[in-house]
């Protein structure tokens, strides 16, 4: 898809500046709900980060910086509600980005350590101390140990051995979850079944074991989430960052499968369509559970893996021009006020209905953020 009117930074720049107008009508809404805004918020931080040095942006980096404060006070105001597990998360990812980011003021070091630590300890309370894991609601009957939770609760225990020397204590946590997530081993106990990689090599929604469902859990055990794969390369990526290169490489072996399969057009249901543009994975042919956020929650994370580890091929290249550019060519209203990213961002593949869809409550955050992962994610591949 190729627009007349694309042009990269000017399309970031607008797909942010939207998307700070968005942000400041759910705060003015009252409406609350701490993932949406904390994976917005990770899209913000990498706009900022990109943009910080420069002097011809200092307003609009004011402007992120601003919403980025703003949000952190929300999370502390909110964080003792009752919420579902992954969102804290996505909380600690935020936390550790602005940790490495060393930004100062109200994020010093001390207290981003101390949030994080909260993060990570609500997660830990799901853990099944008798099989391993960690339930992603409390109700259980209605839960799953899925992927992305325990992938986050993995990062988060990598993430505070890092920010505390090492500390032993994090250490093993990391290596239980490491354990746990890749072969079911817990307690020093591994069942007869596991799954956590499918036939192409991207991750299942939950490791595949009767273990880890609730009776009335509602997703598919072997469905694909594309946020899920970023995710779990950033986790692994942090717990390994530990060990010599010979371990590290070991730890590490699977994801450029993953990569490879996660970009390639040539994966059977996979994130890709015949014009390199990125989508959720299709529960039908159609494409028609098109999530936005996982799509830029991939492009976001998953970029930052196959940068530092040679897995920038071509194939990838092109997912993210091609994404990027139908980000821009298929929002409503492209340069006005009120324009939007949709949730389906080649609309030549799948019902246009789609992009109508989840467009209440926090949704349309949801979708200008995974928009601006995309551009973020192009832009700094521009920058190679």
């Amino acid at each position: 898809m190729k627009c007349p009117d694309y042009d990269l930074k000017t399309a970031r720049d607008e797909i942010f500046d939207r998307l700070c107008v968005i942000w400041d009508e759910s705060l003015e809404a009252g409406k609350n709900d701490i993932w949406r805004k904390a994976n917005t918020l990770q899209s913000i931080a990498r706009y900022f980060r990109s943009y910080s040095g420069l002097d011809s942006e200092k307003v609009r980096c004011a402007k992120a910086l601003a919403i980025m404060e703003n949000g952190y006070a929300f999370y502390q105001g909110v964080k003792n509600n009752k919420w579902w597990v992954d969102d804290y998360g996505w909380w600690g990812g935020l936390f550790l980005d602005l940790y490495d980011y060393k930004l100062g003021g109200v994020f010093e070091q001390a207290s981003l350590k101390a949030e994080l630590k909260f993060a990570y300890e609500q997660m830990r309370q799901n853990l099944d101390t008798s099989y391993g894991g960690i339930w992603n609601v409390v109700e259980q009957d209605g839960s799953e140990k899925n992927t992305v939770t325990n992938a986050w609760a993995l990062r988060l225990a990598a993430g505070l051995a890092y920010m505390n020397n090492n500390d032993p204590s994090y250490i093993k946590l990391a290596d239980e979850h490491y354990k746990w997530l890749t072969t079911g081993e817990y307690n020093g106990k591994t069942p007869d079944t596991w799954g956590l990689w499918n036939s192409d090599g991207l991750i299942y929604w939950t490791p595949l074991n009767p273990l880890n469902v609730g009776p009335n859990h509602s997703y598919s055990s072997t469905a694909l989430w594309s946020g899920n794969e970023g995710v779990l390369l950033e986790a692994l990526n942090t717990y390994s960052a530990r060990f010599d290169d010979n371990r590290r490489k070991e730890i590490l072996e699977p994801c450029k499968r993953l990569v490879q399969a996660a970009v390639s057009p040539l994966t059977a249901n996979g994130f890709v369509d015949s014009e390199s543009v990125c989508h959720e994975s299709p529960a039908v042919a159609d494409w028609s559970n098109d999530l936005a956020t996982g799509k830029g929650v991939m492009l976001r994370l998953m970029f930052q893996f196959a940068k530092g580890h040679d897995l920038l091929t071509p194939d990838f290249r092109n997912l993210i021009n091609a994404t990027a550019q139908s980000v821009w060519c298929s929002q409503e209203m492209k340069g006005k006020a009120n324009s939007q990213v949709f949730r389906n961002w080649n609309p030549g593949f799948g019902p246009s209905q789609e992009n109508d869809r989840q467009s209440g409550g926090l949704w349309p955050l949801v979708l200008q953020a995974g928009g601006l992962d995309a551009l973020n994610t192009a832009y700094s591949l521009s920058k190679l």
